[in-house]
C-alpha cells in the first residue's frame, strides 16, 4: 500500500513541476506577444524546460506514537506519508527522488520511551540522504 502512495506522491510532484514549467513558458510567450517582439528560441523549447528539476525544498520528519500498541510502535511521517522505519524501502525510494539540495529536518524529543529509531538508524539514514544530495539535519532537543 505504501508503494502506491509513494508512486502517487512522485507522480503528483511531476505534475506540479510540469505545471510550473507550463506557466513559465506561457508567461514568456504572453510577454513576447504583448511586446510584439520575436521570442527567443529557448522560450518555446518545452523539451528543455520539462527536464528542469524542481527547486530544493525543506521537509520535516515527525515521529507519531501509535495508540493501543504493545509493544509501543511509532510511525515516521514525512510530507504526509507514514513509514514504519528509517530503513523502509518505500521511504528510501521516496527520499531518493527529492530535488538535490533539499533538506530533511528532524527534531526528535530527548525523552526516550522505547521503540524510537536508534542513533545508528538515524546515522545510516543521514548517510543515505547525503549520498543522494540531500541534507539531513537532526535538531537536538533540550
Amino acid at each position: 500500500m505504501f508503494t502506491g502512495a509513494v508512486e502517487f506522491c512522485l507522480i503528483e510532484e511531476k505534475i506540479r513541476m510540469q505545471r510550473r514549467n507550463f506557466v513559465t513558458t506561457l508567461a514568456v510567450v504572453l510577454a513576447g506577444w504583448m511586446s510584439k517582439s520575436a521570442l527567443p528560441a529557448t522560450a518555446i523549447d518545452t523539451k528543455e524546460s520539462a527536464q528542469t528539476s524542481p527547486p530544493p525544498s525543506t521537509y520535516r520528519f515527525s515521529l507519531i506514537l501509535m495508540a493501543d500498541t504493545k509493544p509501543l510502535e511509532f510511525i515516521l511521517v514525512l510530507n504526509n506519508l507514514g513509514f514504519k522505519s528509517l530503513s523502509a524501502p518505500a521511504l528510501r525510494r521516496y527520499v531518493a527522488n527529492f530535488p538535490k539540495g533539499s533538506t530533511i529536518e528532524w527534531a526528535p524529543s530527548d525523552l526516550r520511551i522505547g521503540g524510537e529509531p536508534t542513533d545508528k538508524e538515524v546515522g545510516e539514514f543521514g548517510a543515505f540522504a547525503r549520498a543522494h544530495g540531500i541534507k539531513f539535519v537532526v535538531i537536538p532537543a533540550g
